[in-house]
């Protein structure tokens, strides 16, 4: 019996199953009275435990394992041209190449057959390039390693689907092909994340996203440097900053005292897009002639500093 399928497949001399690829003889010269079960065109699903038992007094039983492997040779018998099949399943990579059938009759006789197999693309990890971080004015590289059958082709496009700076040829492009994507001197513009895209006709393709930051130290520029509101009214001044990573923002007054947040004053920043661009606000309630003076914007991060100066005056 198919222990795992519970199929009794024969009792004694008889077949039960329907299956016509089982039979079984016994050997009746043979003094240990041995039984054979014989499975032809042997098939994927044939695969499994099988148990043998003896019903005697106790019962006693023998077990098999049958192993199917990949290659299965079968022959139509039915076929006047007596032709012969290789089955390969479960088709592996290693598995391509050329196969030989040989007839040795008194002249043997050859034929020759080449089994392609393609495989879908895969990127290494291992040896493409992960998330990377530079100052701006640096060359990056980066890399995506891609195996599968036949070869991948590689291509990268920016994930926001803007263009892509290319240094060498000063050309801007959407898609770039090649396994090697290289940026020089890159700025704040080329940060963002790039997608390595691999596909060889077989599905699915496969893409890898890698993020590139763009680290500089803070620069400003200011709208209005002068800024003129009657007393009593209100005012917000702005400052717009560029910084990777985000700064730290700050106002201060000429005696460079840190300016809290209170009745009087309030203070905000707005991240804006892309990310490294945020406008400081300081909002000023009721203005009064002591508010009057120099109000200093302030940036800091690990890369650099900067401030600008706001003078506000009575209108």
């Amino acid at each position: 019996m198919h222990f795992e399928q519970s199929a009794i497949l024969t009792v004694h001399n008889h077949v039960i199953t329907r299956n016509p690829r089982i039979s079984v003889t016994h050997d009746k010269h043979d003094k240990h009275k041995t039984w054979f079960l014989h499975i032809t065109n042997v098939q994927e699903e044939d695969k499994g435990r099988y148990m043998c038992q003896i019903n005697t007094v106790t019962a006693k039983t023998q077990f098999g394992y049958l192993h199917v492997v990949g290659k299965v040779v079968t022959h139509d018998k039915h076929d006047k041209h007596k032709t012969w099949f290789l089955h390969i399943t479960n088709v592996q990579e290693e598995d391509k190449g050329r196969y030989m059938c040989q007839i040795n009759t008194v002249t043997a006789k050859t034929q020759f057959g080449y089994l392609h197999v393609v495989v879908p693309p895969n990127i290494d990890d291992s040896v493409s390039s992960s998330d990377v971080i530079v100052r701006e004015g640096a060359n990056v590289t980066l890399r995506c390693k891609a195996t599968g059958s036949p070869p991948p082709s590689i291509k990268w496009k920016r994930d926001d689907n803007t263009k892509i700076a290319i240094t060498r040829n000063n050309s801007v492009v959407l898609e770039w092909e090649g396994d090697v994507l290289t940026l020089s001197r890159v700025s704040r513009y080329d940060m963002g994340a790039y997608l390595c895209i691999a596909t060889n006709g077989v599905p699915p393709s496969v893409s890898k996203r890698i993020k590139v930051s763009v680290d500089f130290p803070p620069m400003l520029w200011i709208p209005h440097q002068l800024v003129g509101i009657p007393v009593g009214y209100n005012v917000t001044l702005e400052c717009n900053i560029e910084a990777h990573p985000t700064s730290l923002n700050y106002w201060t007054r000429e005696n460079d005292l840190m300016i809290h947040d209170s009745q009087k004053y309030k203070t905000e920043t707005v991240l804006g897009n892309p990310s490294y661009k945020s406008v400081m606000r300081l909002h000023i309630g009721e203005v009064q002639h002591s508010d009057y003076g120099i109000y200093k914007c302030i940036a800091k991060n690990p890369r650099g500093e900067t401030d600008g100066s706001i003078r506000l005056y009575c209108k």
